[in-house]
Order: C-alpha cells, then structure tokens, then sequence
C-alpha cells in the first residue's frame, strides 16, 4: 500500500479527476504500471501482478457521479449506473448479470458498481482470470461506455430497485448527515447531491433524462480502464485499443473542467447548529472551512499532505491524552481532507454523555487553541515520522504485500485524487527529501493557515435542549476567556511486560509434510501450530485459544456483553488502555480478545517482524490484565445511555442477536437486558479467565511469511514461559441442540419506521460431512439466484436480499442456511408468499434448470478453487490440524461434490434442509418499546 493512500483521510479528499499527462513532471508513477492514452482521451493503467493467482481485476472509472445533476435529476447517475446491467446493443436486457455468472462472477462480490459525488466506478473481480475472460470483461465495459440501449422496458423494472435501495438506505444517521452538510454548505450542491438519490426523481426518470446524463458525462476522457493482475501487457492493450478506439463523445460531451463546485470563503463568523433523536448517540464537532488552492501532483502538494496528516496525528494524540481515564473509549475524531474541489475541511470531533457535551466542547476548544498558541514540540513531532519511517521501510521490504484487489482500488483512488502512484523507492526518496523541512514550527505554521477565520459547532444529541445553539456558542465563547496551560509531553513508560521469563521448551515436535503444517507442544501444555505461506508477503496472522472447549463464563445474563466490549478497554495490570495507546503508537500491534464457543481466543494480523512484540501483548494481557475501574465505569456509562438496547437499523439488530435467536436456552449468548447489564462486574469474569490460562488449553496458530524457527523462539519467549498448570483434557466436546422448530421471533428496532427486515433460519445438525459441506453451499447459491430474481428484479421490493450459510467444523456443532430480505413494511405479506412459495418450488423442482444450475455453480468453483490461495484458510485448517488432520482437503472434497452435482441433488437438498417444520422465521420491526 502506498505511503500517501495510507496518509490520507478515508472519508474525505480532493477529488480530482485530471489526464495523467497534465501533472507536474517532478514525480513519475510506479513503473510496474503501464499507462496509456487513446486519441479519444480514454486512459488505461495495466499492472502485471502475481497475488492472487490467476484473478485479474478490472475497473472502468467514469469521472461523473452525483455532483453533475440537476435539482430535478437527484439520483439519476445512480439508476444510470443501475440501467448499465441492464440491457446495450449486443447484449440484451437481463443478459448480462447471467453472461458474468457464467465466467464465474457472483454478482455483488464480483460484479458491482458504485455511484459517488465524483465518480462512477464498475468493477469486474475475475478469480479464474484467462486471456477470454478478460476478452468478454473489456467487450462488457465497452458496451457500459456508449452502447446502452436504455429501453423504457428496462427503466420501469430498474425502478423498483434502485426505489427500494434509497428506503433501504434510509436512516436516522442519514438524515443526520444531511442535516450537517446543509448547515455547513447551504449554498452548494453536496448539501443535497447525496449519491443515492431522491426516491420522487427516481419514480419520475424518464428515458430521455438517463440519455442525456449518459450522453453528457459517459465520455472517453471522463473514463480509466484499470486491469490489474495475471495479465499479458502488451495483448491487453491491444485489446483495450481495439474495443475503446473508436468510442467517440457525443456532441453535447461536457469536459472534465467544466464540473467545479462553488469555492469557499473564510468564515467571518461563529456558527452553531444541532440535530436531536433520542437514537443516537451525543457528538459535538469543532470544524473550519476555507478555501485551499487545488494543486497538481508534486512535491509542493505531497508536502502539504504530509503536513496535513502530521498535524491531524499530533491533535489526535493530544485529544487523547487529555481525555478523562473513564472516557478513553469514547470516539475521537480528527479529520482535515479537501471536500472535492470545495475547499478544506478541518474538524475534531468527540462522543460523550449526553450531559457532558459542554465539557467535550470546552475540551476541543482548549486542545486546538493550546496548539494554535503554543505549537508542536520537536519531541512528538520526531516520533510521528519515525512512524512514516517505519511505514515507508516495511513498503519497501515487502513491495509485494498488496493483492490485485488492492492495487486496483489504489488506483482507483489515485486517480481520482489526481495523484500518481508512487514506487516505494520513490515514496522513501520523497519523504527524506521533505522530512527537514517538517519541523515542530513549520507544523504549527501550517496549523495556523489551516484553522483560519471563525469555526462552527454541531451538536449530535439524544436529548432536545431549547436554544442549543446560542449555548454552544455560549460554551464555546467562554471556554475561550479561560486560561490554558502550554503542552507537557508525557513520559513514555517502557513496556512493562518485555521478559516472562525463562524460554519455554519444546517436548513434542512433528510436521504433516503433505499439508505442510508443523505442531509442536511447550513443557508448559501450550500447543503451537505453524504454517508459512506466500500469501500476504511480510504478513502473518496469530490466532489463539485459550479455555476448556466450551463457553468459557458462567451463566450470567450480560457477562459476555461485559467481556466483548470492555475488557481490552481495561488495559494491563500496569498499563491504563489510554498508556497502552501512548506506548504502543505505530508498531501496528493489537488484541481484539472475545469470547467463542471455545473459550477464549483472539486473532490478529501483524507484520512479521511484530511477531514477538504481538505475542508479548497477547500474553500480558492474559497473565495481567488491568479489569481497571475506569473501564467498568464507561461500561454502565454506555448501558444507562442505552447504547447496546437503542437499535436503530434493523439489518445490525438481527444479527446481533443472530446466536442469541439460535440459542434461546444459553443465557451466555443473549446481549442482555440494560438492568441485568448493570449488576455485573469484572470480579466475575477474572477468575474464570485465570484458571483457563493456568489449567486449561492454550493452543497458538501462527499462519503467514513466517520463518518457523523465529516464530517458535518468540513463542517460547512468551507463552510457552508462563508457569502453568494444564488438566489432562484435550477438548470438551461442544453439544449443540436445535432451537424448538418451527418458531417465529419478533424484534423491534427504533429505526426507519417502515423498515422491515425479514429472516429465515433453517438450522441443522447433520451439515459436518464433506458431502452435506458441499450441498448446503450450492443449496445456498442456487437460492440466492432466485431470490435475486424474484425479490429484487421481478417484484422490485427488496434491493439486496440474501442468503448465509454455515456448515459445522466439529461433528456435534450446529450449522444452519438462512435467507435475510429488508422491505418496507407494506410489503411484508407479499415477500413471505413470495419466499414461501419459491421454497415450495425450489424443494418440487420446479424453479431448477440446466442455466440456473450452471450459473451457481461456476462463480461457487472458481472460488472454491482459489479459497486455498489465503492466509484465512490455512489459519482454519492449521488450527484444526490435532483434531482433524486432513481438514485441508475438504476443499477439494467439497470441489468435486459441487462439480458433479445435478438438478435432482439440488432438489434433494431442498427437501432436506429447507423445510417448513424446520424453520425459525424472525421478523425485525419498527416498534416504539426496547425488544
């Protein structure tokens, strides 16, 4: 990944699409990439790449999106996008979707299109890539750039859909946003130009609206072709010239230069507004907009975004530290990104209790003011670019650690920033030509010209106050009569868990030649699990699990939700979570840990030469961790502000209680109910913990570019140095049972009051074979090709329905196969007969044919084929090696299963699994109480 992807804002820049020959000739992109210009203007970037193997990544980028419509046109480059799959001149309407199924496209993970204000980008992911493939991806795209039929046929089914995406997408979190971009830009077209669109345009598009738009901005030089992976350079550019040559705009074309956006003046004066719904949680922003000079790609404009970046680092890492210790875990934000062509954008923003936004107010006040009047020292300045440093030397070392996948939406990004993609060499040169020029008294220059004129004030809040905006102003005003003191940089305390004691000694040692996985077992009981792989180049995943093989706490409502979000937040022994932050910055270490089936367990991705420092964490937080009080604290905070009952987005509710609606008699599974919440207490949770990593398994799995003898010695080092006293037992067997079937479940959420979201659970014991592995997985594509179609394309009722499976890895686990539909509530009825019906189908055969079959099938091999080709894999397979040493050939198995499936074993497969008496159905609905 690039140094300035990685410094950028992720929500936020100057998008600007511009000719790749228009940029300053100071810098030269990556020469792995060749890159090209028509004569018509279109521009392509070919990239040769080995990871993964075979797929060849493709995008068309259009430089059009939301921004170029009228009043009456919001949401049209969004159906227009929508209209591009659906009917051009040599492929006929409904075809397409079908002809990519074929190659082994599913359509929505490999085949999809998104809509932005700047852009519009469609994006073809070929895992099985070949010279045809490619042939048929670059003759599709053509066909999107200016062979659209765009038929009022297609239009009225299109409808429906994109009608029924914008209710999806509807929300209070929604309106929130519009509500703020209003106040902050009321006389520009991003206060209204929302991607999505206006559900009364849409329902009023016409045909000769869409060819306009399409005529208008579908151009060859608003266009980039991208095609990155195992590819032939030379051919593909051949083919690009042959397919793209003689696309020629049409007359009324309207150029990349003409789309400027009103620019921004300095604000005179102190604004405030605010937006109250007791559904969402208390936000208050500090922000500055002005205007800023769009520059071409150079060094001038890499030092001002190394400059932006280091000042955002350094007002985080102050905002931080000034935080209260029972607020550490609240939600800090310090953005500074171009809006487009707009202007600049500067905000801090902190979540807090509903009562205390004045003081988080004052807080972002006093911590902008105390940089803006005393500056930056030397001291955190040098260690935030000894942190570029580090990021510009693993790049280096490892110039291959980034998949096709990622290139190619680098690129994607870049150019609509306007910015080439840089060799690391050439990023590493870059920054030591800039880094003596970014100095503590250059940054705060820099701050000052940034945070010029009057800041505004947005309040996010649960609880209406009347005349809260002449109070924030008020707040804001008095905070700043108050005196502020200079900066004191803190003293770093060293890390105190570095020694743990003498190296632990290996008694058992064996390797599995064939899968290539080594398992060795420390004196102490701890197992360790080793498979190196080429995958992801400088990278590695640790996984660990620690326990008896079952749920590791007590039957005790709410002590899994206390676990799962506030443990980590309890730091160390020695270390508050707000140290562990200070002390750790920059080394990308981190522990995520929560509670499973198993026990205890905990998996991350680290650079491999973190291995021993990431293991080293791992085990402090095992021997020692903090329980801190401030933690427990922050805890009942959030329960008594509801921030774990309020739900406000019926898709996340259900799949929050998804373990607990399938385990409705384990206590341990349920979130809790607020009151319950509030009686528990991490004096629960330490013992259980201390006596699974003294008595219990503790088994590591080290998957990634690892070198084995290293990985062995910082496990040793480590876990394998605790004094430990482990049972005689190798694993509980984990018994499940089926929820009594057929039941129903009603949950409510307090979202977008039509907002209905319906589920079918079709759980089952039987799913661990190979054999039954392989039919649940075609089962559930062939069921979503049907839902698609009848949900999404014929009734236009649901915009992405979809299905879930999961088959079990132990014998005596339970699996299941479920459908998931979000509609509006008028359509309740309708979509339940739909459902109904087409399982009744599916199960008689009647909705199976020799297409269907062979457009399931195709994308579900491809990816089976390559699903080895991953850390992810190998990190499941490894971790089963004790109990189930040949669990890496289940792929195959599960391969050639699904290969010589026919229609009678689909069918077969409906009856077994999908059967009405079955089945749980859960319905998610606007309810004025909290389910």
């Amino acid at each position: 990944m690039s140094l300035f992807t990685r410094l950028m804002p992720f929500f936020g820049a100057c998008y600007i699409i511009m000719s790749l020959h228009s940029v300053a000739n100071e810098l030269t992109p990556d020469p792995r990439i060749h890159q090209g210009r028509l004569a018509n203007g279109l521009t392509y970037q070919l990239m040769v790449h080995p990871y993964p193997k075979k797929a060849i990544i493709m995008r068309m980028q259009i430089a059009g999106g939301s921004l170029v419509e009228s009043e009456q046109q919001q949401g049209l480059m969004h159906l227009l996008e929508h209209m591009a799959f659906n009917g051009s001149r040599s492929v006929p309407q409904g075809d397409m979707i079908a002809q990519l199924e074929k190659l082994g496209l599913s359509f929505g993970s490999d085949t999809n299109a998104i809509t932005e204000h700047h852009q519009t980008v469609y994006q073809f992911n070929i895992i099985e890539g070949s010279q045809d493939k490619l042939t048929t991806g670059l003759m599709l795209m053509r066909e999107i750039g200016d062979q659209l039929t765009l038929t009022p046929e297609a239009l009225a089914q299109e409808k429906p859909i994109v009608m029924a995406e914008i209710r999806e997408k509807q929300s209070i979190e929604l309106d929130n946003y519009q509500y703020q971009q209003a106040f902050l830009y009321p006389d520009s077209p991003l206060a209204s130009r929302l991607p999505i669109g206006l559900e009364s345009a849409v329902s009023q598009a016409t045909v000769a609206q869409l060819r306009d738009l399409y005529q208008r901005f579908y151009t060859p030089e608003r266009t980039t072709i991208i095609v990155a992976g195992d590819i032939d350079i030379a051919a593909t550019e051949r083919q690009i010239q042959q397919s793209f040559a003689n696309w020629q705009p049409h007359p009324q074309a309207v150029l990349v230069s003409d789309d400027p956006l009103p620019t921004l003046t300095v604000q005179q004066e102190l604004r405030a507004d605010s937006f109250f719904d007791p559904r969402l949680p208390t936000t208050v922003t500090l922000g500055m907009l002005q205007p800023q000079d769009v520059l071409a790609d150079g060094i001038a404009r890499r030092h001002r975004m190394l400059n932006d970046w280091l000042i955002r680092h350094l007002l985080y890492r102050r905002l931080t530290a000034h935080l209260p210790e029972e607020d550490m875990g609240r939600r800090v934000n310090v953005a500074l990104f171009e809006e487009f062509k707009h202007g600049l954008r500067f905000e801090l923003s902190l979540n807090s209790a509903p009562h205390q936004w004045r003081e988080s107010l004052t807080l972002l006040e006093q911590t902008m003011r105390q940089a803006l009047v005393g500056g930056f020292t030397e001291q955190e300045v040098n260690r935030a670019l000894d942190l570029i440093e580090q990021d510009i030397q693993h790049a280096l070392a490892q110039p291959l650690s980034v998949n096709s996948f990622g290139l190619a939406e680098q690129l994607v990004d870049f150019n609509a920033r306007g910015l080439y993609f840089l060799d690391p060499k050439q990023e590493w040169a870059l920054f030591q030509q800039l880094k003596p020029s970014l100095t503590a008294s250059a940054l705060h220059e820099a701050l000052k010209q940034r945070w010029q004129g009057e800041p505004w004030i947005y309040l996010t809040h649960s609880q209406p106050e009347e005349q809260v905006a002449k109070e924030l102003l008020s707040v804001y005003q008095q905070s700043q009569q108050q005196p502020i003191s200079a900066h004191q940089e803190q003293k770093l305390t060293p890390f105190a868990y570095a020694n743990f004691g003498k190296p632990g000694k290996v008694i058992a040692d064996q390797r599995d030649e064939q899968a290539g996985i080594r398992q060795l077992v420390f004196a102490n009981g701890v197992r360790l699990s080793l498979r190196p792989t080429q995958f992801e180049l400088g990278q590695a995943i640790v996984q660990l699990k620690v326990g008896f093989g079952d749920v590791a706490l007590p039957k005790s409502e709410g002590l899994t939700t206390l676990f799962q979000r506030s443990f980590v937040l309890g730091g160390l022994a020695e270390h508050s979570y707000a140290e562990l932050g200070q002390i750790l910055a920059g080394q990308g270490l981190a522990v995520g840990w929560k509670l499973s089936e198993q026990g205890f367990n905990d998996a991350v991705s680290v650079r491999t030469e973190r291995l021993r420092a990431q293991l080293g964490l791992h085990t402090a937080f095992l021997i020692a961790p903090g329980f801190r009080p401030e933690a427990l604290h922050q805890f009942r905070q959030q329960v008594r502000e509801h921030a774990f009952s309020r739900h406000t987005n019926a898709e996340t509710l259900f799949w929050q209680r998804f373990a607990e609606l399938l385990h409705p008699e384990d206590i341990n599974y349920a979130l809790g109910r607020d009151q319950e919440l509030l009686k528990r207490d991490f004096s629960e949770i330490a013992p259980v913990l201390a006596s699974a990593v003294d008595r219990g398994l503790l088994e590591v799995t080290i998957v990634g570019d690892i070198d084995e003898s290293q990985a062995i010695q910082a496990v040793a080092e480590t876990l394998g140095a605790l004094e430990r006293h482990p049972l005689p037992i190798t694993k509980r067997p984990v018994v499940a049972r089926l929820p009594e079937l057929p039941a129903s479940r009603q949950l409510s959420h307090q979202g977008a009051v039509d907002s209905t979201a319906l589920a079918w659970i079709w759980p089952n014991l039987d799913s661990y074979s190979v054999e039954q592995a392989a039919k649940i997985l075609l089962l559930d594509r062939v069921l979503q090709l049907l839902i698609t179609e009848e949900l999404r394309v014929q009734a236009g009722m649901s915009y992405s329905p979809y299905t879930f499976n999961s088959s079990a890895k132990e014998p005596s686990e339970l699996g299941y196969i479920g459908l998931f539909a979000l509609v509006d509530r008028q359509h309740v009825l309708s979509i339940e007969g739909k459902v109904d019906t087409l399982i009744e189908q599916l199960g008689s055969g009647q909705r199976i044919d020799a297409d269907l079959l062979a457009r399931a099938k195709q994308p579900l091999l491809q990816s089976i084929a390559h699903v080895s080709n991953s850390n992810g894999f190998w990190l499941e397979a490894t971790a089963m090696g004790r109990t189930q040493p040949e669990y890496y050939q289940r792929v195959q198995q599960i391969y050639d299963h699904i290969a010589a499936a026919d229609i009678q074993s689909v069918q077969t497969s409906a009856q077994r699994y999908l059967s009405k008496d079955k089945c749980l159905k859960v319905i998610t609905s606007f309810g004025e109480s909290v389910d």
